[in-house]
């Protein structure tokens, strides 16, 4: 029990290193965070009341049998909660929106119905999900199987949701989205062949480290509406670049901006403006290797930063984007086409002193270029 009890305690000071490093970082109105910090705060109470159930186990006294009883029914119903918010984090995740919310609560609800009402006689008594025996100790009621059933068929259900939508999301969330019921399906099969073996909700503390790894920190650096990092990581690997001493690789840049940018969303309304920064994010992902570095730094001001033995890649990504908006371009036909203005160069410690200098540089020579209205406007420096 003891060791029980060390193992939740750790699981919750893990839990909250994440609530609070997180909180500080994004904004905890946006509706994905809220979702995400109550599975957070949810399994923390939790893991709090079963340390209370295993504190108080035994005791004979009337206000030790008071906790004891309500820390198992407060557990039972915080169950439904855990769950209902989990489908809530994956409809809104998949949509980034909450048009589906109400309808998915409605189909949820007697999960969380039945809990309360099987919690309710349970404390009357009867003997529905727990009872209590001669000296006062849990044990599982009749239908203490039903409300793990129900609460296995939301999860597998969860499992269809994610694949019925996975063309909504990439691989990487795709996975982690999948993987996050696992581990605590696992530890709940071996906990109802085994009550002594109760790792359950620290279980559900690996579910959250792979979602706030692989969608949650993502949220950090990455630009919304592109999902290319943002300005905040752009200025981190400046930083870095700027501590490294001797890189034995060419560090080189591109610096793009959209032409008459202003005028897309002037004429034609921002929601159009935000399809052509969607578009040519996808297409600078398409221009560029694997390992290159892409951000949207500003408005319609986009950065790809790269490291390379031999200059000729950068030469070749610059072409590759050209040639990939030309295409765009034709696929359009008679809709407004888009033009960039690109600076672009190899880093010279020498000419260029620090890297600050030199995203300056090839900042300035991209405006130049636009402001003269060169028909080639891609400027190597």
């Amino acid at each position: 029990m003891i060791i029980h009890n060390q193992t939740n305690i750790i699981a919750i000071v893990i839990l909250l290193i994440i609530f609070f490093s997180f909180r500080k970082q994004v904004r905890s109105t946006y509706a994905k965070n809220r979702y995400f910090f109550g599975l957070l705060l949810f399994n923390i109470a939790i893991l709090l009341v079963e340390i209370i159930h295993n504190v108080f186990k035994g005791v004979e006294t009337n206000l030790g049998q008071l906790i004891y009883v309500s820390s198992i029914a407060l557990y039972f119903l915080l169950i439904p909660l855990v769950i209902i918010t989990w489908m809530l984090y994956i409809n809104f995740h998949i949509y980034e929106n909450d048009k589906h919310a109400k309808k998915l609560l409605m189909f949820l609800s007697p999960l969380l119905i039945v809990n309360i009402l099987f919690i309710v006689l349970s404390l009357f008594g009867l003997n529905f999900v727990f009872t209590l025996d001669s000296s006062g100790s849990f044990l599982r009621g009749e239908h203490y199987n039903t409300i793990l059933i129900m609460s296995y068929v939301v999860l597998m259900l969860s499992f269809i949701y994610i694949n019925l939508h996975r063309k909504y999301l990439n691989k990487t969330d795709l996975y982690a989205l999948i993987l996050f019921p696992i581990p605590p399906m696992i530890a709940s099969m071996i906990q109802f062949v085994n009550p002594e073996f109760t790792l359950l909700w620290p279980s559900m503390t690996v579910s959250l480290i792979i979602i706030y790894i692989n969608i949650q920190s993502r949220i950090i650096n990455t630009d919304p509406l592109t999902g290319l990092f943002n300005r905040r990581e752009f200025d981190k690997q400046v930083s870095y670049l700027s501590n490294m001493k001797n890189p034995k690789r060419n560090i080189c840049a591109i610096m793009i901006d959209i032409d008459d940018f202003k005028l897309i969303n002037d004429a034609h309304s921002h929601q159009v403006g935000d399809v052509a920064l969607v578009e040519l994010g996808l297409i600078l992902k398409r221009s560029i290797r694997k390992d290159d570095f892409v951000a949207r730094i500003g408005g319609d001001e986009f950065c790809v930063i790269l490291e390379t033995e031999d200059e000729g890649v950068l030469f070749n990504i610059v072409d590759r984007i050209n040639e990939n908006i030309e295409n765009y371009n034709l696929k359009r036909q008679n809709k407004l086409p888009m033009g960039l203005s690109m600076g672009y160069g190899v880093y010279n410690p020498k000419y260029h002193g620090s890297f600050y200098e030199f995203f300056d540089n090839l900042d300035r020579k991209m405006y130049d270029e636009k402001n003269i209205g060169k028909q080639n406007k891609n400027v190597y420096v």
